[in-house]
């Protein structure tokens, strides 16, 4: 195949995961492999058709496995994260409760304009329309408390 064909398919496929879809990177680690092998038969290094196929598989396939993982945590956060977490300024804010919320049960609350996931880690039930505290957070889930 002509070196522009590999740019081309390169630069479709790195459009494509920026624009387009979020595929963790794969997508952008193929469209990196593609612009290599252009590259590659730019500069004179060619072989035939399914020799360069071949190439693009086992390209891909070690970019993928030397580099994606790495490459997402730190373009995306830590590695072997436990998931979404609440930033600690939430600590210490006021909202309402939607519904009653007995004593360790969870409930709905709403926190600065938007509907959230709490548990009650007060000893008393929570009625609803009650005011609230965030005391911690548990990934996305506030612990709350009536305020006083």
């Amino acid at each position: 195949m002509p070196w522009w064909f590999w740019v081309l398919l390169g630069a479709i496929l790195l459009c494509a995961e920026i624009l387009f879809v979020d595929t963790s990177f794969y997508m952008a680690i193929l469209g990196v492999a593609a612009l290599l092998l252009g590259g590659l038969n730019l500069v004179g290094i060619e072989a035939p058709l399914w020799g360069e196929w071949l190439a693009f598989a086992v390209l891909s396939a070690v970019l993928l496995v030397l580099f994606r993982r790495r490459l997402y945590a730190r373009l995306r956060g830590a590695a072997g994260s436990k998931g979404p977490t609440v930033a600690p300024p939430l600590v210490g804010e006021r909202g309402r409760a939607l519904v009653a919320i007995t004593a360790g049960a969870r409930g709905r609350a709403t926190l600065r304009g938007s509907t959230w996931d709490v548990v009650n880690k007060g000893a008393q039930t929570i009625p609803a329309g009650a005011g609230i505290r965030v005391t911690g957070t548990e990934g996305l889930v506030l612990q709350v408390e009536q305020e006083a």
